[in-house]
């Protein structure tokens, strides 16, 4: 998984983060520079630099962060019954809860658990397989997944206004 990770880097989603914001810098934010001077531009130009950075941050620590994957059972850990109930039901703070059996990691599953089809392996809170960070959406990496989702959308829009700034010269 880490190397599988570390090949996600260099994927269309990190050059298309990349990219875009480099063609934004050197072409549209530079002219916006000659056109506007320098010290109007200056304070937008360092804010979308900073929003850039921490998009950058947030999309490396959603990629590289555990999403609170389940460590699959050994074979001396299962029982070796090859019909194990679809269902178990435990009891938790007196409520009885529901586990399913995950068939391919065979374990019961907590409950809000999933399993991966692109991964191969069980998630707890799983939302999704999210292609453009090659990672799963977990537990352990939502709230850098929302973070980069939020600097991205910022970074778009600033740079949006500031190329219809640029338009209505």
């Amino acid at each position: 998984p880490l190397a599988t990770v570390l090949f996600g880097l260099v994927d269309t989603a990190w050059a298309i983060l990349v990219a875009v914001s480099g063609v934004f810098y050197a072409f549209t934010l530079r002219q916006l520079m000659v056109d506007m001077g320098v010290l109007k531009i200056l304070p937008l130009a360092v804010v979308s630099v900073i929003i850039f950075l921490f998009t950058v941050i947030y999309y490396l620590q959603t990629a590289l962060t555990d999403p609170g994957v389940l460590q699959q059972e050994t074979p001396e850990d299962t029982e070796n019954d090859l019909r194990s109930p679809l269902f178990k039901y435990v009891v938790i703070r007196n409520t009885s809860v529901r586990l399913k059996f995950c068939e391919t990691c065979q374990f019961y599953r907590p409950p809000r658990t999933s399993h991966c089809s692109v991964c191969n392996r069980c998630v707890e809170n799983f939302d999704h397989h999210c292609p453009w960070v090659n990672n799963c959406v977990g537990k352990r990496n939502y709230k850098y997944f929302f973070c980069f989702l939020t600097m991205r959308f910022f970074i778009v829009f600033l740079a949006l206004v500031l190329s219809a700034t640029a338009i209505d010269l």
